[in-house]
């Protein structure tokens, strides 16, 4: 149950990165209400702190659950996505502050371009 809550952490980038942004908007959002702190401030650093903390750890327990490929596919894309994020992480974080505001239709494009971050 706890995987299933943070499984795009453990997925492929272009997943990792759409949900990654869709919570940073839904932030951004409750920030400029005044209801938490602005998301850009430490986010990289804190997807760092909460993939080595938590989600590289959750992939590690899981393998003793699920079938050895399977298990093996979830430590080596969190790896992944962290090393990726890592890398370009800082630019994500920029795109998604810049983009945050921008209409549902923009989403595809703002994703469209981290999509591509990396590569």
């Amino acid at each position: 149950m706890l995987l299933a809550d943070v499984s795009h952490l453990a997925q492929g980038w272009d997943n990792f990165i759409k949900w990654n942004f869709r919570l940073f908007k839904e932030l951004h959002e409750s920030w400029k209400k005044g209801y938490c702190e602005d998301p850009q401030v430490g986010w990289y650093q804190g997807q760092i702190g909460f993939i080595d903390n938590y989600i590289l750890p959750l992939a590690k327990r899981s393998q003793a659950y699920v079938e050895k490929d399977f298990g093996d596919a979830l430590v080596a894309n969190v790896l992944r996505n962290r090393n990726r994020w890592v890398e370009c992480g800082v630019k994500a974080t920029e795109m998604m502050a810049s983009g945050a505001d921008l209409s549902a239709e923009l989403e595809n494009d703002v994703l469209a371009r981290l999509s591509e971050l990396g590569n």
